[in-house]
């Protein structure tokens, strides 16, 4: 059990009476910039198509993309009815949110990549990289971390957390695309922002659990959540690497991520709305 003393040190616990409101919010803007974004990219790729055929033999992975692009577009329509027969705004919240970050993957991995509608560089390694693909996981882990400090009631430590998320995967896909040095030291700078994202989520989920902050779910479903969560993130994290040093091949690389995705989505995602209570639970 965590002294309230610490977690007043700590100073994480930032609950806001308008209960799923900064998640709503964030949803939005983030969907906007993604729409935005694909667009443009489709408009450029009309304009310039040389960006989107870079020449590699991808294999099965277009089937992977299908077949997790299926996954969510399932999971996106289940979340969707939670949120139509929730009762409270939390869930209900929470629910969209995940409903809208599992429909951009399913347009992503269903018709963007496969259809190759997205702008195609050639890597470090000399494998073909999605902007797409980056696109998605740089504007949809936000919102998991945001939902995550909703119901941990932890906003300030979540908030902290989302400039080492974006240099994370800012400096990860420079890192990508960029020779030695700098493609070196991009993937340190990325790597030691992992470093420290992860102790910050890991903090989350500690006050979280320990009952000080309000949290809205059971402690074991806080540490399911972060289970889930891990092995979603730390997965395509490894997975990457693999990737970049050519000890997976491109295809199994891009299985494995679209399968850890959908961990950290889908799985993560029903655990968290099996978690959480409506109102007249609460009541209770």
């Amino acid at each position: 059990m965590i002294n309230p003393a610490v977690v007043e040190e700590m100073d994480v616990a930032t609950v806001t009476k308008d209960t799923g409101s900064q998640l709503d919010r964030m949803v939005k803007q983030q969907l906007t910039i993604w729409i935005c974004a694909t667009a443009g990219s489709i408009v450029f790729l009309k304009n310039n198509p040389d960006f989107g055929h870079y020449h590699y033999n991808r294999g099965s992975a277009d089937m992977s993309y299908i077949f997790a692009g299926i996954a969510f577009f399932c999971a996106a329509a289940m979340f969707f009815m939670t949120y139509q027969a929730s009762e409270s705004k939390e869930k209900k919240s929470i629910a969209f949110a995940l409903a809208s970050i599992c429909t951009v993957l399913g347009i992503t991995d269903t018709f963007i990549l496969p259809g190759r509608m997205s702008i195609v560089l050639k890597g470090f390694n000399g494998q073909p990289v999605d902007v797409a693909n980056w696109l998605e996981q740089l504007l949809m882990t936000p919102i998991l971390i945001e939902i995550i400090a909703e119901y941990t009631k932890t906003r300030r430590v979540g908030t902290e957390s989302q400039l080492y998320n974006s240099m994370v995967y800012i400096f990860g896909f420079l890192s990508t695309i960029t020779k030695n040095p700098f493609s070196a030291g991009f993937a340190w700078i990325s790597v030691s922002a992992y470093g420290v994202w992860v102790p910050l989520v890991e903090k989350m989920h500690l006050v979280g659990a320990s009952g000080e902050t309000g949290a809205t779910m059971s402690r074991s479903a806080i540490w399911w959540s972060k289970i889930l969560c891990y092995m979603g993130n730390h997965g395509v994290a490894i997975v990457w690497g693999l990737q970049r040093f050519h000890t997976i091949s491109y295809e199994t690389g891009e299985l494995w991520c679209q399968i850890l995705q959908m961990v950290a989505k889908i799985a993560f995602g029903s655990v968290v709305l099996m978690g959480l209570k409506d109102e007249k639970q609460k009541a209770l």
